[in-house]
């Protein structure tokens, strides 16, 4: 394959400038400005712990004793690390901001480290678009399926760590790609960095470097490149430094470099395969093609994708199969406190990659029709908080373990009972009461809890609406600055939109 571009692949720099910041102000306006789940909360009190004192020990419910006799978080560094200076940001803006408000927004900012991360993600996912030979506007329009078609659009508000193992993965993929058709190594240590920061986000991602090392290796078997030692040298690097940092952060922990703090029965795989499966792709309340409709179309892709993309084809499928075994049997496949099914974020891109094959055969009324319904199903999943849901159907607090078959029955497998129904009808409700019924105060009392607010006050939260407009004026900010706040990030994302396909058509000439 030729190292050159054709000029339908070549895209300028404003253009991308131009998506970036048309997603970012995008997602800035679904932001609730919050971070609520108890996962998530455990990797900013990381950041927060790594800012104040130097150290990731931390104190509460997910951390785990370490070696030390400390308590640390499970999960992996990477992003705790990547919120550093959100965190930062979030302390200076406090000293500028009411003191009641004060506390509360260094969490506050960190939460909108996602929607950085999402529209880079997304800007790449364009990137690897063009680089794989599609048209520009093929390649535009698959990524507004991406980004607002499917659960990466929830995942944007969360501080989860999933848009960043997606950012990760495009990253190695488009990296690896230009370097497979130019032969550069800068190329292939960028690619390599990238997969040794997933690792690094979460060990569970150990199968893209492993698959890019293949791929590698069948290029020096078949082109026997004269320089292959030096390509070695610029793949081992960066992977070497991450699994350093990565041993280093465990023995640290938990005082084993393989020790990742998780007991039998917090990293048990008991879930029957075809179970987990039918979970994480059929279920009406977690199933993939539900929460991801524009997905069902590789279906139909794969084939010509198979022939015409060769590499990304063989790059992508090890690593699909891979994560679904893995997480189909895992006991708590459904990653549950979110919206959707949250560990095949991961997966999103590297299957709608292969619906531009299907798009540009001509298939539009259905790749419309899809992400039509895609961006309609989103819309409950980004007012309703995941959990308020939950609560109202007595699901939550959890009464069974993660195992038990019944876990969460009625909104995993009753198709009434679904997130995509439940959300949608408690948005309408939620919306009629705010119309009619009185206005909602809260008022946050303790900065350092999940849910900062009295005990009394903790049932009301099934009446709000999860944005933070909405957040603002129920803690006394009056509508008029915060409508126009978002008026303000309405009309900048529509601009930048509009601009960027601007762009894209001069480009094309």
């Amino acid at each position: 394959m030729s190292s050159e571009l054709p000029d339908r692949e070549r895209v300028s720099a404003a253009g991308l400038r131009n998506l970036f910041a048309a997603l970012l102000l995008s997602f800035g306006m679904i932001s609730g400005a919050r971070i609520a789940s108890s996962d998530a909360l455990t990797m900013y009190l990381v950041t927060e712990s790594l800012v104040e004192t130097g150290s990731p020990a931390i104190e509460g419910a997910n951390a785990t004793r370490g070696a030390d006799g400390r308590n640390y978080s499970r999960y992996g560094l990477g992003n705790s690390l990547l919120a550093v200076p959100f965190y930062l940001v979030g302390k200076l803006a406090a000293q500028l901001a009411p003191e009641r408000f004060q506390a509360y927004l260094p969490r506050s900012v960190v939460s909108l480290c996602n929607a950085w991360v999402g529209a880079l993600a997304g800007v790449l996912f364009f990137c690897w678009c063009l680089r794989l030979r599609y048209r520009r506007r093929t390649a535009f329009w698959l990524t507004i399926a991406l980004v607002f078609a499917t659960h990466f659009l929830y995942a944007t508000k969360s501080f989860m760590s999933e848009p960043l193992q997606v950012l990760c993965v495009l990253g190695a993929l488009h990296a690896f790609q230009i370097f497979w058709d130019e032969g550069r190594p800068g190329w292939l240590t960028a690619a390599a960095g990238w997969a040794a920061f997933g690792v690094v986000t979460k060990v569970t991602l150990a199968g893209l470097p492993a698959v890019l090392g293949l791929a590698l290796l069948y290029r020096w078997w078949s082109r026997r490149p004269p320089r292959w030692k030096h390509e070695l040298a610029a793949f081992a690097v960066p992977l070497l430094l991450g699994a350093g940092l990565v041993v280093a952060y465990n023995q640290a922990r938990y005082g084993g470099p393989l020790n990742f703090g998780y007991t039998e029965d917090s990293a048990a795989f008991t879930t029957p395969l075809f179970v987990g499966l039918f979970g994480l792709l059929l279920s009406p309340g977690k199933g993939l093609f539900f929460y991801a409709p524009p997905v069902l179309l590789a279906l139909f892709g794969a084939a010509r994708f198979w022939r015409t993309r060769p590499l990304a084809a063989r790059l992508a499928l090890p690593l699909i199969v891979g994560q679904l075994w893995l997480y189909a049997r895992f006991y708590s496949w459904g990653g549950d406190g979110s919206w959707g099914p949250r560990y095949l974020l991961p997966l999103l891109p590297l299957c709608l990659v292969g619906v531009g094959c299907v798009l540009e055969q001509g298939r539009r009324r259905a790749f419309v029709l899809l992400v039509l319904l895609g961006m309609l199903a989103q819309v409950g999943g980004v007012t309703i908080f995941y959990g308020n849901y939950l609560r109202k159907l007595g699901e939550f607090p959890y009464e069974r373990h993660f195992s038990d078959p019944l876990f969460l029955y009625k909104s995993h497998f009753v198709p009434n009972y679904s997130p995509l129904v439940g959300h949608w009808q408690m948005l309408l409700e939620n919306l009629d009461a705010h119309m009619d019924g009185p206005a909602i105060r809260l008022t946050p009392s303790d900065p350092d809890s999940r849910i900062p607010l009295p005990d009394e006050q903790r049932a009301i939260l099934l009446q709000t609406i999860d944005l933070w407009f909405c957040y603002g004026h129920y803690v006394g900010v009056p509508w008029q600055p915060l409508l126009a706040g978002l008026l303000a990030l309405l009309l900048g994302a529509g601009w930048c939109f509009l601009r960027c396909w601007r762009q894209l058509r001069h480009d094309s000439g």
